[in-house]
């Protein structure tokens, strides 16, 4: 069959298809026009629907994201309070070796105080005991000095009478020598 013989390709015919196919392409595009100017209910509610599903998520992501931060922080936090508790303990095993140290400290101090009271105790005892034995000695140096005083009161009284009694003697001696040449004489 030859194409180009047919009658189909007659400017009339293809000006008639043409126009067919016009008609035809604008009665499908005034009933999608209706069509999109009379909109089914469902799909307004669809519509709304996916862009609720469409914030839920946006909003989900955001939740998510800040429940990570928080993880996050949380991770933080308890890395923190894990440190402070470790350095709380350390210091509170500082501070129970400190108190153990203050309270021996203080016995020692207390020990060191009753050792130099005792100490002073012992020390006055002494200064009494020291005063005493001055005042004894002294004593006995006034009784030494006195009997010394009197041995020598008494040294000087007896050498004052054997100066006495030598001078007698030799008075005596010279009455009898005298007496005797006066006897002698007469």
């Amino acid at each position: 069959m030859d194409l180009l013989n047919t009658d189909l390709l007659k400017p009339e015919y293809v000006a008639g298809v043409l126009l067919l196919l016009l008609v035809t392409w604008l009665s499908v595009r005034r009933i999608q026009w209706k069509k999109e100017t009379q909109e089914d209910p469902r799909d307004r509610q669809i519509r709304q629907l996916l862009a609720d599903v469409k914030l839920a998520n946006r909003q989900l992501e955001e939740v998510r994201e800040q429940l990570d931060s928080r993880h996050a922080e949380f991770e933080e936090a308890v890395t923190t309070m894990q440190e402070l508790r470790a350095a709380l303990a350390k210091r509170d095993a500082e501070v129970a070796e400190l108190r153990t140290g203050l309270q021996q400290e203080t016995a020692r101090t207390r020990e060191l105080r009753q050792e130099i009271a005792d100490q002073a105790q012992e020390r006055l005892r002494e200064q009494v005991i020291r005063k005493q034995a001055e005042t004894e000695l002294e004593v006995a140096q006034a009784g030494n000095e006195a009997v010394i005083d009197e041995f020598t009161r008494l040294q000087q009284e007896q050498e004052a009478e054997e100066k006495e009694q030598r001078a007698l003697k030799v008075t005596d001696t010279h009455v009898d020598i005298s007496t005797d040449e006066m006897l002698t004489e007469k």
